[in-house]
């Protein structure tokens, strides 16, 4: 077992784009702007609100827009955060069953991450719950996780970071972690194994099993 795991949040232990989704074309309609569909939203999901917003927009966006937009999108997702967000099949009974030290290292604002997992009963299973807001730089920094190993006493070649996007790949292997891709949230494996990832997953299975073995 690890000395800690590192798990990034959407895409990753929870199915969250449905209302990340909502929340976003809610904050477009408030700005006369067209609406996205979700398999879009989904491709946008990863570096923050801040370029969620953006790409949503499209190119060529007024900083000053794209502020007004970050507004207006977590005043709606405050009200639909947790409409349909679950958590992935099977991730529960994969929290329950590790023993290593845990944390949630996402993107999404920290106040957001911890009422979502909160919400799914999920917050007890963390040692420590970071968002893109919680430390000096976010992913594909490799600060997040770095501070992560510190605060939970692990040496970084002795943690795993899980993740479902290029940016969790790039940091975790910039902290000197190893890094573990799954499949059933934004990027291929391909873009994963580009980006660094060590080990690519198809299930949560396999996840536990990547975990639990030598």
């Amino acid at each position: 077992m690890p000395d800690a795991i590192l798990f990034d949040l959407d895409g990753t232990l929870i199915d969250s784009a449905g209302d990340i989704a909502t929340a976003a074309n809610r904050a477009l309609e408030d700005m006369g702007r067209p609406a996205r569909t979700e398999l879009e939203v989904r491709g946008f999901i990863g570096d923050g609100v801040s370029p969620l917003m953006e790409r949503c927009m499209g190119t060529s966006i007024e900083p000053a827009t794209v502020d007004e937009a970050v507004t207006r999108f977590r005043v709606h997702y405050e009200t639909c955060a947790l409409d349909t967000t679950s958590l992935f099949p099977g991730v529960g009974t994969l929290l329950e069953t590790l023993s290593a030290p845990m944390a949630v290292i996402s993107n999404k604002p920290e106040g957001f991450c911890r009422r979502i997992l909160e919400g799914l009963n999920a917050a007890r299973w963390f040692d420590l719950v970071g968002g893109g807001d919680t430390f000096e730089k976010r992913k594909p920094s490799p600060i997040p996780f770095t501070h992560a190993c510190t605060r939970l006493g692990a040496r970084p070649d002795r943690a795993v970071v899980v993740g479902d996007g290029r940016q969790d790949m790039i940091a975790g292997k910039a902290a000197g972690c190893r890094a573990v891709g799954v499949l059933w949230g934004q990027a291929s494996e391909d873009q994963l194994r580009m980006a660094g990832a060590d080990t690519v997953v198809e299930t949560v299975d396999a996840l536990l099993g990547t975990l639990s073995g030598p």
